[in-house]
């Protein structure tokens, strides 16, 4: 007698995992809230049950181009932080992206929408300007998000109309998790010359991040300094071009100007801009082994490799450009 084939068994396996396949995708975790209350997991179709908020949302990236609102829709921040046990004025919202890119939502930012806005027609910024608020979002324009480009979730900035814009490194892809942590020190760094900017913690740990501008340095001790190269800080400053590897203005270095880094005490370090020019291995370093700087170096240091003695200047505040055309600093 023949043996009976398992066959018609195999793939009615086959068959049944192809239908709940799709079933399991809908209902897997897309994204964790860590917080008081314990990590919880939501689905997209969880989430979707919860407090639903609309509006428009635009981007000023760093270079100031302007992506128009759209509309968007999704859960506030402040709705999830509550479902993880709230969130008061001592803690801050960290915002983690799949590939590990993370950036720090304060207080006043997820209760109260405390963030900068821009016009999407000129990209100043605007004095006045309507509510806004952070989503987590999983619909654009009335479809779910393009999992390709942004990933089932994504935060962004809205407001009741399209009147305005905010800065794009607020606006992270590929949202996995959400962590409520004791809030960090507020701190910013005064770049001056002949474009001046004060950059706020944010915006240069965006740039410090693996996927932007980040520059590492291992010591003689194993520790690992991380930020961004001082060329490409003096470059935002320089002259009229604020972002990328052009803004750095080759010729005014090449020239030769005086670029100052000053602590909040007034110590300060002095380079030519010859020495800086396109030089990795100068360093505004922000973390140390992963972490915040330490009290007698923070916010900020000085380090890498191509440092010279008495140059590993801690607690910076300003970097000041001396190019050709820029004001006197004061």
């Amino acid at each position: 007698m023949p043996r009976p084939t398992r066959l018609p068994f195999v793939l009615a396996l086959i068959l049944g995992l192809s239908v709940c396949l799709p079933a399991l995708a809908v209902t897997a975790p897309a994204l964790e809230v860590a917080g008081p209350g314990g990590l919880r997991a939501f689905s997209v179709a969880q989430l979707r049950k919860l407090p639903v908020t609309e509006g428009f949302g635009g981007v000023k990236s760093s270079t100031g181009k302007v992506t128009l609102p759209g509309r968007w829709k999704g859960v506030a921040l402040r709705d999830l932080v509550a479902a993880a046990g709230g969130c008061d004025a001592t803690k801050n919202l960290a915002v983690v992206a799949k590939d590990g890119y993370s950036i720090t939502f304060s207080h006043d930012q997820v209760m109260n929408g405390g963030f900068t806005a821009y016009d999407p027609g000129t990209g100043d910024t605007l004095a006045t300007h309507e509510p806004l608020l952070a989503l987590v979002v999983y619909e654009h324009e009335g479809r779910p998000l393009n999992v390709t480009e942004d990933g089932p979730l994504r935060v962004m900035v809205v407001s009741p109309t399209g009147s305005q814009v905010t800065d794009g490194h607020w606006s992270i892809k590929w949202v996995t998790k959400l962590t409520i942590q004791p809030a960090s020190e507020a701190w910013s760094l005064a770049l001056e010359g002949a474009r001046p900017e004060i950059m706020d913690r944010a915006t240069f740990e965006s740039g410090a991040s693996p996927k932007c501008h980040a520059a590492t340095w291992k010591d003689a001790r194993g520790r690992v300094w991380t930020g961004i190269p001082l060329w490409l800080l003096v470059g935002r400053v320089d002259d009229g071009s604020r972002h990328g590897a052009r803004a750095f203005n080759d010729s005014l270095a090449a020239a030769g100007y005086t670029v100052d880094v000053v602590a909040g005490d007034g110590a300060t370090v002095s380079f030519d801009s010859r020495r800086l020019g396109r030089n990795d291995g100068i360093i505004i370093a922000g973390l140390l082994d992963g972490a915040p700087l330490p009290a007698q170096s923070f916010p900020l240091q000085l380090a890498g490799p191509d440092l010279k003695d008495g140059e590993r200047l801690g607690g910076i505040s300003r970097i000041v450009v001396h190019a050709p055309g820029a004001p006197r600093s004061r």
